[in-house]
């Protein structure tokens, strides 16, 4: 797809495969030793970072720690009113790491990602949507991209709007809920008040019954 921001692609469909092939390159990668556990805390040392400890108590020395945090750092699941400690699809969050981090001095804040509520496939209209299948000619995020590499068995997006029925919706619902697709809606209701946003429906994977909605103002 591209839009007026520039070339984009969903690949929600292929976010399994994505993941499962870059586990098995790192696993080859020569001079790579790799540990999975969950870090809990920052060796320092005459105030220099000497490596970490993990939950299970083991200790890893290192010259040097690089923390990618990512939406695990003490991680919210947030579905209406129900709010829960967790990372992505709910996954393990990292909270002591966090907390250490505090008591080390670090400023920490909460970044919003607004990972909308998932849809059933099969509960959708599609007669009142508007297909968007992916591009026929190869369009490459990279000049070493090979045009025979390019998928070709891609999924449709489905485009729908919001109307001033459900923006009067939301602006009667104001004083509930502020979280999940409410929340959402809201920011592009109020801060475009008089356009419409837009929804794509994005299917999770050839395999699955579950779109993704991506919200966008107009």
């Amino acid at each position: 797809m591209v839009s007026d921001t520039g070339l984009k692609a969903y690949v929600k469909g292929y976010k399994d495969d994505y993941a499962h092939h870059m586990k098995h390159t790192i696993e080859k990668q020569e001079n790579l030793l790799l540990k999975q556990a969950i870090v809990e805390e920052l060796i320092v040392e005459d105030g220099e970072v000497k490596g970490v400890v993990t939950h299970t108590g083991a200790v890893y020395r290192a010259g040097a720690v690089v923390i990618t945090a990512g939406t695990s750092s003490r991680g919210k699941i947030i579905i209406g009113d129900l709010v829960y400690s967790s990372g992505p699809n709910n996954s393990q969050p990292s909270i002591k790491l966090s907390e250490n981090l505090l008591d080390l001095g670090f400023e920490l804040a909460r970044f919003k990602t607004g990972t909308p509520p998932r849809v059933m496939a099969s509960s959708i209209d599609y007669s009142k949507t508007e297909e968007q299948p992916g591009d026929v000619e190869p369009n490459h995020f990279s000049f070493l991209s090979k045009d025979e590499d390019y998928l070709k068995d891609q999924l449709s997006c489905w485009l729908t709007y919001t109307s001033p029925e459900s923006h009067e919706i939301i602006r009667d619902n104001l004083h509930t809920t502020t979280r999940d697709i409410i929340w959402r809606l809201r920011i592009k209701s109020i801060t475009h008040p008089f356009k419409r946003t837009f929804i794509w429906k994005i299917k999770m994977n050839h395999l699955s019954n579950r779109m993704y909605t991506r919200i966008r103002s107009a």
